[in-house]
């Protein structure tokens, strides 16, 4: 190599170096600023953290638990009565709530330890990304993407917030990179296919939305690689046999208990197992079998990652595709959940897509190493450089709009003095006073009163969600408008609300607001306020109700 080539790449070495410092820096900056004081924004957020409260509260009564069993006594009726929280296998992602349990050893178990968790984990996927860019394609690959994850409105959206997309992505693109390191490596080591294998169980544990992507991408890969080396068929079975055993075991974990309770006749009734959970969450769910998805996603990936990185990750995929493990290992993750897979599912929302976040980037990497072998090299680094300044620059402040966002619920529950009460977002309003001191209010007026006169329940506490119809009905019909057209609230909080096509990502897509009737036009003028209605007059006096149910 001439002196001039050698020159160029020690200074492009000085500047991935220095730049991805920088990415990192501001991605760290734009992940936790504000985390602290965010709250709760949508309901799952806060499902989870009672998930993971579960298995504190466990831990905790772990001997009372064994004494109970050891009597003969009902283990579901002492976790009703006894265990805070709700069972991690509830929603089909008990090892995403582990890990929240397990970081709230290091920072407290507050409504922020999950957020915490997945700045944490969006952070070492910037990192990842970088790793297995640089290992593909070169320096610039690695850091191009790098950029482009770390400001990446889908990734920060999802980095922080507790939702388990960013622990499940993580978790697969790093078991994806080391089984790439396995069959890539010349003496491969047995240790990276159990290491990666664990890694595919995990993530299919975290979040069992993405267990066919997870299953459909590695056999794909079996199926190239058993097709290039038929000579070898036996070498391969073999490897994908440990990949296979070392997968099963993190979802085997959490099934575990339940086979037990079975075997010792102890397994209480009215629950479901972990693996009986995914299947009614995932596999029984209706087919969607519709293209109504994929306008959203194209429109979010447009709006939210900006258009020079949507024009890099269609060059990325045009060049991963001429060499087919890569496609398929690192492509596919993108391809399989926009364009086919939600059709399979509900894929009206942002969270079918969740798992692809890091593959975009890294694809948008390959496409800028591609256009940066293309120029001079004595143009190449300052070129590179204005690239992944535009992306920083462009992404950060195109996700702006994230870092203010500030839950309200806090504050109402502080406001009533963590009392008993009536709340839409039941979720929420449980992690902050417990399981057992909050009620969804009912439908009905009458039964709403009397549940009122009977109980010590002095408030109500409602705000965005009120607007469900079909898909909640105790919130929308009868007692709620009549609290509302009765009286005023004795507090009214401001509750922060996302920009629209993120925001539709929890309402989601129009065609699934229309099924659950939401009246998305009302809805926009009042989705900020949470109103708090203190009911003790309704107690004393019903006749203060002037509505009819």
């Amino acid at each position: 190599m001439d002196q001039a080539g050698d020159k160029t790449n020690n200074l492009m070495k000085k500047t991935v170096l220095v730049f991805m410092a920088l990415i990192l820096v501001l991605g760290c900056g734009l992940r936790f600023y504000n985390l602290k004081d965010k709250g709760f924004i949508q309901w799952d957020e806060a499902a989870y953290m009672m998930e993971a409260k579960f298995y504190k509260s466990v831990f905790e009564n772990i001997k009372p638990i064994y004494n109970n069993l050891k009597k003969g006594l009902n283990i579901r009726t002492f976790v009703l009565e006894e265990i805070e929280g709700w069972s991690p296998v509830t929603v089909g992602k008990p090892f995403h709530t582990l890990l929240i349990y397990l970081i709230s050893f290091f920072i407290g178990f507050e409504d922020y330890t999950g957020s915490v968790l997945s700045a944490l984990l969006g952070l070492a996927t910037v990192f990842v990304v970088y790793i297995i860019g640089k290992r593909l394609y070169g320096p610039v690959c690695g850091l191009v993407s790098a950029a482009a994850c770390s400001v990446s409105g889908l990734h920060l959206m999802y980095s922080r917030s507790p939702l388990a997309e960013i622990s499940v992505s993580f978790l697969f693109i790093s078991g994806l990179y080391l089984f790439y390191c396995y069959i890539d490596d010349d003496k491969p080591k047995n240790r990276l296919l159990v290491y990666s294998g664990l890694l595919f169980g995990c993530a299919m544990a975290s979040n069992y939305r993405f267990i066919f992507i997870v299953g459909m991408v590695l056999f794909f890969a079996l199926i190239y690689l058993l097709i290039k080396n038929r000579q070898d068929a036996p070498s391969i079975i073999k490897i994908y046999a440990i990949l296979t055993g070392a997968s099963i075991i993190p979802p085997l974990v959490f099934e575990l208990p339940f086979l037990v309770l079975r075997i010792i006749g102890k397994f209480p009734g009215g629950i479901q197992s972990y693996w009986e959970s995914v299947y009614l969450l995932y596999i029984a769910k209706t087919v969607q079998g519709n293209l109504a998805p994929h306008t959203l996603f194209l429109k979010g990936l447009w709006t939210l990652e900006g258009p020079f990185v949507v024009f890099l990750l269609v060059c990325g995929l045009i060049v991963l595709l001429k060499n087919r493990l890569r496609f398929i290992l690192f492509g596919l993750p993108i391809v399989l959940p926009i364009f086919i897979f939600s059709m399979l599912t509900r894929g009206d929302r942002f969270v079918a897509i969740s798992i692809s976040i890091p593959f975009i980037a890294l694809a948008a990497g390959v496409g800028a190493a591609w256009l940066a072998d293309k120029i001079k090299p004595n143009m190449k680094t300052a070129t590179v450089i204005v690239g992944v300044l535009v992306i920083l620059f462009y992404g950060a402040y195109n996700s702006r709009w994230v870092l203010p966002l500030q839950s309200g619920w806090k504050e109402a529950v502080e406001f009533i003095n963590y009392e008993k009460h009536f709340s839409l977002q039941t979720s929420i309003s449980k992690f902050y006073v417990g399981r057992k001191n909050c009620l969804v209010p009912p439908a009905n007026v009458e039964d709403f009163v009397k549940l009122i006169k009977e109980s010590n329940y002095k408030y109500l506490i409602i705000d965005w969600k009120k607007y469900y119809k079909k898909h909640n009905e105790s919130a929308t019909t009868g007692s709620i408008h009549c609290i509302e057209n009765s009286l005023k609230p004795v507090k009214v909080i401001q509750n922060s609300v996302v920009d629209p096509i993120i925001y539709i990502d929890e309402m989601h897509s129009h065609t699934h607001v229309e099924s659950l009737g939401f009246d998305w036009i009302s809805s926009k003028k009042n989705v900020d306020k949470i109103l708090i209605y203190d009911l003790t007059g309704i107690r004393d006096n019903p006749d203060l109700l002037n509505c009819k149910n």
